[in-house]
C-alpha cells in the first residue's frame, strides 16, 4: 500500500513539474510576441514619420527634396539654415538625409548621413 502512494505522490509531483514548465514556455511565448509586435508597431509608426531627403546645390543655393516623390522641401544658403526651414517645414517628420537621387535606373540606398527630428 505504501508503494502505491509513493507511485501517486510521485506522479502527482512530475504532473506539477510539467505544469510549471509548461506555464513558463506559454508565458514566455507570449511575452516574446507581444516585445515582437510592440517592435513591428514601432517601426511602422517611425517609417510613416520618417522621409529620406537629398541635397541639390544650384549656384550658392542648397535645395532639400524627398527621394521618393521629388517634392520640394526646403533652400537655403547654407546646410544648416536649409535644415532648421525644413524642420520648420516638417515639424513632426524625421528627416533622413540620403547621397542618392530617385531615378527610372536607380536603386535608392538607405546609407544615413544625418537624421533630423
Amino acid at each position: 500500500m505504501e508503494f502505491l502512494i509513493v507511485v501517486i505522490q510521485v506522479i502527482f509531483w512530475l504532473a506539477i513539474i510539467f505544469c510549471c514548465a509548461f506555464t513558463f514556455i506559454f508565458l514566455n511565448m507570449v511575452l516574446t510576441n507581444l516585445r515582437e509586435q510592440k517592435t513591428v508597431e514601432r517601426v511602422k509608426e517611425e517609417l510613416t514619420e520618417s522621409m529620406m531627403v537629398y541635397t541639390e546645390k544650384v549656384g550658392n543655393t542648397i535645395h532639400m527634396y524627398d527621394v521618393l516623390s521629388g517634392f520640394f522641401i526646403a533652400q537655403g544658403s547654407t546646410e544648416e539654415e536649409v535644415w532648421e526651414r525644413a524642420r520648420t517645414r516638417c515639424p513632426d517628420m524625421n528627416l533622413i538625409l540620403t547621397t542618392v537621387k530617385k531615378s527610372a535606373n536607380t536603386t535608392i540606398s538607405t546609407s544615413t548621413i544625418k537624421e533630423q527630428k
